[in-house]
């Protein structure tokens, strides 16, 4: 889910890409600019009214601002109702740092900074939806929300609260995530340090203990 928000955020910056004055078809153009600004010469980005097509092309695709490798095609369709201007990126034959995903995202937006984001992606470990709200600042987001993550064998709620995202950072820099499983709720919190340490505290009722977060892309456990 980190990696499909970054996704987003190259190619509408959550601070502020999106003006909900503009029409559909200006912010469509706003999303086509951002987009182009960040792949340069990789890729290809076509914008048809309030439609814009976006092909990485085949593995490994281009790399964005942040790191990551993406391959693949995204639609971003704009809309707009009263206030509200809606993006709906749908994802297709997607590979995000190697790993694949599919499915659709929608972010809607009243001021252009903080969106109420809906989530329906599937991946090659399970499926994920849910609602998070982000909010954009520069070089950065925050997402609070809860989601539901289903795999072969269990169904996972997820409760993000706060959990603060950099670019560039493989990893995020504050607030936690919540998981329940079953019974079982276990609270992983990030730090300031963590981004650079890849060092989170696990809390599991009164029990509290160091973690180091898995690997993806190019980002290794932390050592030391």
């Amino acid at each position: 889910m980190q990696q499909a928000f970054v996704l987003a955020d190259n190619l509408f910056q959550f601070d502020p890409t999106i003006n909900p004055q503009s029409t559909p078809a200006q912010n469509a153009q706003a999303i086509g600019t951002q987009t182009k600004s960040v792949l340069g010469s990789c890729g290809t980005v076509t914008v048809s009214g309030t439609t814009v097509s976006i092909n990485f092309g085949a593995a490994p695709g281009c790399m964005l601002a942040g790191g990551i490798n993406v391959s693949g095609s995204v639609q971003a369709t704009v809309t707009s109702s009263g206030a509200t201007t809606t993006i709906a990126l749908t994802l297709t034959n997607l590979m995000i740092d190697g790993r694949s995903l599919s499915g659709t995202l929608s972010f809607a937006t009243t001021n252009g900074t903080t969106f109420q984001t809906s989530v329906n992606l599937t991946s090659s470990s399970g499926t994920l939806s849910g609602m998070v709200t982000i909010t954009g600042a520069p070089q950065s987001f925050t997402m609070s929300g809860n989601v539901s993550y289903t795999q072969t064998d269990a169904t996972l709620t997820i409760t993000l609260t706060n959990v603060v995202f950099t670019q560039g950072a493989c990893y995020p820099s504050g607030g936690s995530v919540t998981v329940l499983k079953g019974k079982v709720s276990e609270v992983i919190t990030f730090s300031a340090t963590t981004p650079t340490t890849g060092k989170v505290t696990v809390s599991i009722g009164k029990l509290s203990y160091p973690s180091t977060l898995p690997s993806y892309g190019k980002c290794p456990p932390a050592s030391g």
